[in-house]
């Protein structure tokens, strides 16, 4: 009795998601309300993947920070998602255009029927869009985002993930909206939750830290640290092998302050360090050994590298970079 109630239940899901989208495109009136509705639950969706995203990110370094409110849950998110999106969409244009052909031309030829002209209308429209489309990825790769997008690093393996994942997700999302019982509606659907978990298991791991930390991801920030230094920091940075510019030896640096008593607190700047993550009391640096948290009352300036211009001598310690 409960298998039948959970099927009836998936095929009443299925045929109010086909209800809302065929709507989509005859009533203009529901249109705005549908589109809305589906934008919220779009990012809805991209900010709780992303705080999956991102807590499993740095879980990694072994640091645990949760916090409702930051933009960089969305912006994981949309990494996540709309990516393989715009491969599923990539997808539907083939597959209708290869339907198109098969139903308008290939099935008449077959058939010994000469094909009518306007069967051909929809097929030179889907190609028209795909041409369109494909033109416009060209011109944005061609374009100043190219520079931008050139910093994400993703290898083979990751492009075979993200095509595999796209690929499959479509076939199933596919197979769902022609499912004809509630069983295969089931399996269809636990089959696309099963391959969405494993892309956010494999994205969270593996591809958001090759995302610059400008464009939404996770990749560690080269900078430089000037802060003011007391023991306790001097002993963490010390441990976690962070050096500094103007001495070799922060112990010394450290008693010889102290020991002029000098009214000026000790001020240092760091060599190239990475920033890990930003919080609103602490930042969280490491020099690929140890990871050490500064206290943000004793940061007083932080020399990032410019990636457009880099640094010359001229920036004085920029050169380092």
């Amino acid at each position: 009795m409960n298998n039948n109630n959970s099927t009836t239940d998936v095929s009443v899901i299925k045929n109010t998601l086909l209800h809302n989208l065929s709507n989509l495109f005859i009533d203009p009136n529901k249109s705005v309300e549908i589109v809305s509705k589906g934008f919220i639950a779009l990012t809805g969706l991209c900010y709780l993947s992303g705080i999956v995203v991102v807590n499993i990110y740095l879980s990694y370094y072994g640091i645990y920070f949760f916090n409702l409110f930051k933009i960089e849950y969305i912006t994981a998110g949309v990494w996540a998602f709309i990516p393989p999106t715009i491969l599923m969409i990539f997808c539907l244009m083939i597959y209708t255009s290869g339907k198109t052909l098969y139903n308008n031309i290939i099935t008449p030829l077959i058939n010994k029927n000469r094909p009518r002209w306007d069967s051909f209308l929809p097929l030179i429209t889907i190609a028209t869009t795909i041409f369109i489309f494909a033109l416009y990825l060209y011109s944005l790769y061609k374009s100043s985002v190219h520079s931008l997008l050139h910093d994400i690093r993703l290898d083979k393996y990751d492009l075979l993930m993200l095509a595999s994942y796209s690929v499959c997700t479509f076939i199933m999302i596919n197979l769902f909206i022609r499912s004809k019982s509630g069983y295969s509606a089931i399996f269809t659907l636990c089959m696309t939750i099963i391959l969405s978990s494993s892309w956010i298991l494999y994205f969270s791991e593996f591809v958001y830290n090759k995302i610059p930390k400008y464009l939404g991801g996770g990749s560690l920030t080269e900078a430089m640290i000037t802060l003011e230094i007391n023991s306790a920091v001097a002993n963490a940075l010390k441990y976690a092998d962070i050096k500094f510019i103007e001495v070799d030896n922060i112990d010394d640096a450290l008693y010889n302050n102290n020991n002029n008593f000098s009214a000026d607190k000790l001020m240092l700047t760091t060599n190239k360090t990475h920033i890990i993550l930003e919080t609103d009391k602490e930042y969280y640096v490491t020099n690929n050994s140890l990871i050490v948290s500064l206290p943000k009352e004793c940061i007083k300036a932080i020399t990032y590298k410019n990636k457009f211009i880099g640094f010359s001598p001229n920036h004085g310690a920029g050169d380092t970079f």
